[in-house]
């Protein structure tokens, strides 16, 4: 990206796992005193492919680490602005992959076909037999069971969306070509 492209308050992605959000800029921000460069940025890593890779400093208010970078370094990295409408889409897509599935897991994930139809306001109905490993995923953030299962009953769940990014994944995977 161009360095004038670069803005306070906007969320930038490298193309890959790593969204920053630019919170501040001035020339308080840089990285050590004796640098010349003085058009410096503030941001804090909402996501990162790789973490320890960042040398922090402090936290936002929302608990995520902040870290200084030139606005020239910065532009180097980012490779596009997020819509802040399309931010918790992104961040699910980028927790998608880096959720690890047991077989049991990546074959319930499998039944929610098809993906298009994929949305957090529907409801499935899954088997007994099934109630177990939907715990699983329940505890990893995927979906929410509705009411309390009873065994030997059939019971409803409801993906959330880092779960409708996961079945996403694991179904274009399953149709993959080997």
């Amino acid at each position: 990206m161009k360095q004038q492209d670069i803005k306070i308050g906007y969320v930038y992605t490298d193309g890959k796992a790593g969204l920053r959000r630019v919170t501040a800029a001035g020339p308080e921000y840089k990285l050590y005193d004796g640098q010349e460069e003085t058009d410096c940025l503030q941001y804090e890593i909402v996501a990162s492919a790789v973490a320890g890779s960042i040398v922090e400093r402090g936290r936002s208010a929302a608990g995520k680490p902040l870290a200084n970078s030139t606005r020239q370094s910065f532009a180097a990295w980012a490779k596009a602005a997020v819509p802040v409408d399309q931010l918790e889409q992104k961040i699910a897509e980028i927790g998608a992959k880096r959720v690890k599935l047991t077989p049991p897991q990546a074959k319930l994930m499998r039944t929610f076909e098809p993906a298009d139809d994929l949305n957090t306001g529907r409801s499935w109905c899954c088997e007994p037999d099934e109630l177990r490993t939907a715990r699983a995923c329940q505890d990893k953030g995927l979906l929410t069971l509705e009411d309390e299962p009873c065994p030997r009953k059939r019971f409803e769940v409801r993906l959330t969306r880092l779960g409708i990014e996961v079945a996403r994944l694991v179904i274009t995977n399953a149709q993959a070509p080997e």
